[in-house]
């Protein structure tokens, strides 16, 4: 009798010892399986990003006239000062998104005013770089590269006011 009771108990701890392996060889292979898609996701957010890089380089270069029209005839608009005293750098912000509008008309990609502002804004919401696309770093671009030659230009001036 103890004999039968040892045995069954001892299969009972064997049973248990199996189950645990197997349910540890079960979680090492979902561990795996995660890496796995997390390696995959990786590499398609950087395949992303790549695509969007050169799809910006690519805007830059087929519109450089464009885009120096544009620094050109909005530093006016900045520089006008408003009854404070400050830049106008709301009139910016409103040739920008024109400009941005009309480069992806010409792009085949057009949508309307709203709609191409609404897609923006969730973008920068989700904080996700990537998705927000070649347009995004071009405005990013444009952006940089307008507020470098303004403060350049604005510090000449003020050079040039001072002597």
């Amino acid at each position: 009798m103890i004999g039968s009771c040892f045995l069954f108990l001892f299969a009972i701890v064997l049973m248990v010892i199996a189950i645990s392996l197997a349910s540890s060889g079960e979680q090492q292979r979902k561990k795996q399986e995660w890496e796995q898609e997390q390696k995959r996701r990786q590499q398609q957010q950087e395949e992303e990003r790549r695509k969007n890089y050169n799809s910006y380089r690519q805007l830059v270069s087929q519109n450089w006239d464009k885009i120096e029209k544009f620094y050109s005839f909005v530093e006016s608009k900045v520089s006008k000062l408003d009854k404070y005293g400050d830049e106008n750098w709301g009139a910016f912000d409103r040739e920008l998104w024109i400009l941005l509008e009309k480069l992806a008309s010409n792009d085949g990609r057009f949508i309307s005013g709203i709609e191409f502002i609404k897609n923006w804004k969730r973008a920068e919401k989700r904080s996700e770089y990537f998705n927000a696309g070649p347009y995004h770093l071009l405005r990013e671009h444009i952006r940089n590269e307008f507020k470098n030659r303004h403060d350049a230009l604005k510090s000449n001036t003020q050079y040039l006011d001072n002597t």
